[in-house]
């Protein structure tokens, strides 16, 4: 979830006017900041620190963070040099207090910084 600053946007958020072509603002706000999130995430992380206020939260597999500083040094810890997020589906809701909550789904693409063990074997080989 997200806010706009943008009182234009916000008063347009409020009263349900619809903007370019057939899409509700909030969805037009929610696709624009989901494109621009996640292109920044998977070209350069820290500029993820723009988009997120000193008192937010984020989880991440079970463990949360608080704070603009610890959540970027929880992206920045992932283990992976290079991502990309393919987007799937998106869905963008107003809420009451002129906010944006999106629902994002899809597929990553990662490069790991260490290359995964495997093992492997012959089962014909095997003397059972």
């Amino acid at each position: 979830m997200f806010r706009s600053s943008d009182t234009c946007c916000v008063d347009a958020l409020a009263s349900g006017h619809r903007v370019m072509g057939d899409k509700p603002l909030w969805e037009q706000i929610g696709a624009g900041f989901v494109q621009l999130y996640y292109q920044q995430f998977d070209t350069d992380r820290v500029k993820l620190a723009d988009l997120y206020y000193d008192d937010c939260f984020m989880t991440f597999e079970g463990t949360t963070v608080r704070g603009k500083n610890d959540v970027m040094a929880k992206l920045n810890s992932l283990p992976f040099r290079s991502i990309q997020h393919i987007i799937t589906a998106q869905d963008h809701h107003p809420t009451p207090d002129n906010c944006v909550m999106s629902m994002v789904m899809g597929q990553l693409k990662v490069r790991l910084l260490m290359p995964i063990r495997t093992k492997s074997w012959d089962s014909s080989k095997c003397s059972c």
